[in-house]
């Protein structure tokens, strides 16, 4: 139980963290945000000392506004991201005072391009959702959760050219596409280059091999951990599923086969490599070229044309899929509801800042976090057992001890959820799950109180669902 012991610590510090960082604020009433990460570029080939967008958050004002990951931002509010620190850079984008920011931005498809992020700005205390959907995931993990995975990856860039000024790339072969190379086209495509049949900026060359391995040893497997199985993301699906490839840890005298992938980037009017990017994998058996890049050519491009990692590079695969209603509670009191998204199913529902929530579908609301986490607590332990040991997997915080359901106990989990004595009440979070709540329910009651009248509130939560990869 320490595992899970850890996972609750995490979830109560989380929660609690909200009202310590208003503390931390003083005065500061309002925290705001923008939905995307940067990173400062000491590359000269993209970006060079200007920052770079990282990571796009699903759903935020930067991609409702289109930024995009690799976007390279020249200015913010007109200041050069050369000349300013990224303290500076920072405090601009959360600034409370200033309801919107004016960035400039550049990549293959566009220079200097005008964008407006309108700031998401919430009370400081403000419980979203998505913040207790995460933190009380173990009601679902099938919907919340973040799991990493490695890639064999290798990369190069063996020329200082910048690269934002090609913008059309063909491929070496000068022929009708193969099927390796209409993944890699999809890719370059999606980046904002312009695919020409010959006469491209870039030449494109891409080769697949798959050879025994010479150093294979008969019977190895049996003496290699469990652990070095391999799970990996499927692009289709949307989620991870275990591949026949060994791990990156495995040693070389595993796996029959090795499958090799080489990409590589010409400037066109030199022929001079820019880029290249290097899958190399070890397995059992063999596995087609043209199904390994309908995969995994997305994660073996991303890092083009911004490298942030040479080798092996990590990345998460964050599920963020839930029911909302768009209300926030107040992390000093739960039962307040301190802000309410506009034209959401609570705002149409005539809920508003300050009502008190009572009871969610009868079950009662705690005010407190900390009891609120304990009867989570209480839950997760006693439940633990309707679990699949055969799904368990590691997270991304560290916690080895992650399982799904069984299928065969729904019934039995559903019961549980809903037995009144573990206040399950962000449960209705997952409400579309049917080992939620069987029959699954379209509406929520919520039991509101205003002054000293209490009245319930019917709502049709929204299904919101912003998974993702991330580079990590």
């Amino acid at each position: 139980m320490d595992a899970i012991r850890k996972i609750l610590l995490t979830a109560l510090l989380g929660l609690i963290g909200f009202s310590a960082s208003a503390q931390k604020m003083g005065e500061a009433t309002t925290r705001c945000e923008v939905g995307f990460l940067y990173q400062i570029s000491y590359q000269p080939n993209w970006g060079d000392s200007r920052a770079v967008v990282a990571e796009v958050f699903p759903g935020s004002p930067a991609a409702e506004a289109g930024l995009r990951v690799g976007d390279i931002i020249e200015t913010i509010n007109g200041l050069s991201t050369q000349e300013i620190s990224e303290e500076e850079l920072t405090r601009i984008l959360l600034d409370p005072n200033h309801g919107s920011v004016e960035l400039t931005i550049s990549n293959f498809a566009y220079r200097s391009k005008p964008v407006t992020i309108r700031k998401k700005c919430i009370p400081i205390d403000a419980l979203s959702e998505a913040v207790l959907a995460r933190s009380f995931n173990m009601y679902s993990l099938e919907d919340v959760t973040d799991r990493r995975f490695t890639m064999p990856f290798s990369y190069n860039t063996p020329a200082e050219v910048d690269f934002i000024n090609f913008k059309s790339f063909s491929f070496e072969r000068g022929k009708r596409p193969t099927a390796e190379e209409r993944s890699i086209q999809a890719e370059l495509q999606r980046k904002g280059l312009v695919y020409m049949e010959k006469g491209g900026d870039l030449l494109v060359s891409v080769h697949a091999k798959l050879e025994a391995n010479p150093s294979y040893r008969e019977g190895a497997e049996s003496d290699v951990e469990m652990g070095l199985k391999n799970y990996r993301l499927n692009t289709e699906k949307g989620d991870i599923q275990q591949y026949p490839f060994l791990s990156i840890n495995a040693p070389s005298f595993t796996g029959t086969h090795k499958l090799t992938i080489e990409v590589d980037i010409f400037d066109a009017a030199t022929n001079t490599k820019i880029w290249s990017g290097i899958a190399r994998e070890k397995l059992n058996g063999t596995y087609s070229s043209e199904r390994y890049m309908q995969n995994f050519a997305p994660l073996l491009m991303s890092n083009f044309p911004f490298v942030r990692y040479l080798m092996n590079p990590s990345f998460v695969m964050h599920k963020n899929t839930y029911r909302s209603i768009g209300i926030y509670l107040d992390a000093n009191d739960l039962q307040r509801v301190l802000w309410v998204d506009k034209n959401s199913p609570a705002e149409k529902a005539g809920i508003k800042a300050g009502d008190r929530i009572v009871t969610i579908n009868g079950i009662p609301l705690e005010k407190s976090v900390k009891v609120a986490t304990e009867h989570y607590f209480n839950f997760v332990k006693k439940s633990f057992d309707l679990r699949d040991e055969e799904t368990r997997f590691p997270s991304n915080d560290g916690f080895q001890n992650n399982r799904y359901w069984r299928l065969d106990k729904y019934s039995e989990i559903s019961a549980m959820i809903q037995n009144p004595a573990y206040r399950s009440v962000f449960s209705y979070l997952f409400s579309h799950r049917s080992y939620v709540h069987s029959p699954i329910i379209e509406d929520i009651i919520l039991e509101v109180k205003r002054g000293e009248s209490t009245e319930p509130v019917l709502i049709k939560p929204v299904k919101v669902a912003h998974d993702y990869v991330e580079l990590f």
